[in-house]
């Protein structure tokens, strides 16, 4: 049976499926979903995708959505070869970081465009929804990054940063690999010479020997893949891995984009709270992964991966500013629990938590 795409045409990540299925040449079944008419709101598609977003993959029993993993889906499984998606692992995480750009900052922008226009009957882009977009498309993001020693740049506060942190005590790299703090407060991650190893400005960023890559869900993969004894946090079969890259992606896109909403107007604007439309977006990406949990143990499965990591570091950030209520979001709050257990979780994400909290505290003061 062919699998069977579900989606919108008018919708960019949609297009992007269609475009990676014709390179491959497979046959796969197409359903449109009328987002318009709230059919991705209705029972039979919110089992198939809890998420209640496009596109989504249904082949045979297994599911997946976010176009990301899809495509890599896709050509993991039905390629004649991996020129789509490179099994080399320095190949793969340079693909793997240009796709959380375009999940995290790009289509996010992209959003804050269309989103007014097509649901809220906006006849003008906002400026500042525009430059956003503009700088994002710009060519710094063209240039290629500048070989360096292992080394890790980020700061505690930096809750992708912890994740990264999360990941290397998990594989025992801890005395092995160097920190360098980047204070962003100060501006360092503006400076000329950071701005030759990332000329996206973000952390962390992580150097290997001549290989150079930055944005937290791909560092993890890219450290389990090469150091790690099993593949138990980044498993390598194909529909468990998929099931990671989604978590890790919702992370990104949603849960993240949510948290940096909430805390950039009390961190650098002088805000004294956050506003209700903030919180009630970041409470209904909480709500999602409640109902992730509700399949599982942990988010991506029976065991810890590296999308718990990045998940937790957000989530527990976002709780300062938005908290999460133990009675309404019981799958989380017993999750929490489990993953502040683990033997590293004190030194990989607490510690910067314990930061970022007293910031936080500071500024609404």
């Amino acid at each position: 049976m062919a699998p069977i795409l579900y989606g919108i045409e008018a919708s960019p990540p949609v297009r992007a499926c269609f475009i990676t299925i014709e390179a491959l040449g497979i046959d796969v079944k197409y359903k449109e979903v009328n987002l318009l008419e709230g059919e991705h709101l209705k029972p039979e598609f919110l089992k198939i995708n809890p998420l209640h977003t496009v596109p989504t993959l249904q082949d045979g029993d297994f599911s997946i959505c976010d176009s990301h993993v899809i495509t890599a889906y896709l050509v993991g499984k039905y390629g004649k070869d991996d020129s789509l998606y490179p099994k080399d692992l320095q190949r793969r995480a340079v693909v793997d970081q240009r796709m959380y750009f375009e999940a995290g900052i790009l289509f996010n922008r992209l959003r804050a465009v269309t989103f007014p226009i097509v649901f809220e009957g906006v006849k003008v882009v906002k400026e500042d929804a525009a430059a956003g977009l503009e700088e994002a498309s710009s060519p710094s993001v063209q240039r290629k990054p500048v070989t360096m020693p292992p080394i890790l740049y980020g700061s505690l506060f930096s809750p992708p940063y912890r994740a990264t942190l999360l990941t290397i005590q998990a594989l025992g790299l801890q005395d092995a690999v160097e920190y360098q703090e980047v204070n962003t407060r100060n501006g360092d991650h503006l400076k000329p010479e950071y701005l030759k190893l990332n000329p996206l400005h973000t952390i962390p960023a992580f150097k290997d020997g001549d290989f150079t890559i930055w944005d937290s869900h791909v560092i993890n993969a890219y450290l389990v893949d090469k150091y790690a004894k099993d593949d138990s946090l980044y498993p390598k079969d194909l529909e468990k891995r998929a099931v990671v890259d989604q978590r890790l992606f919702f992370d990104v896109g949603v849960l993240f984009n949510g948290l940096r909403a909430a805390a950039l107007p009390v961190l650098k604007f002088g805000a004294k709270g956050v506003d209700k439309e903030t919180a009630a977006s970041l409470e209904n990406a909480y709500n999602s992964l409640e109902l992730l949990l509700e399949r599982s143990t942990y988010v991506a499965g029976e065991h810890v991966t590296i999308a718990d990591f990045s998940i937790v570091s957000t989530l527990t950030s976002a709780n300062v500013l938005v908290p999460i209520a133990s009675n309404r979001f019981p799958k989380i709050s017993g999750w929490l629990t489990k993953m502040q257990a683990l033997p590293y979780y004190a030194a990989g994400n607490q510690a910067g938590l314990d930061k970022f909290t007293e910031l936080v505290k500071s500024k609404l003061a």
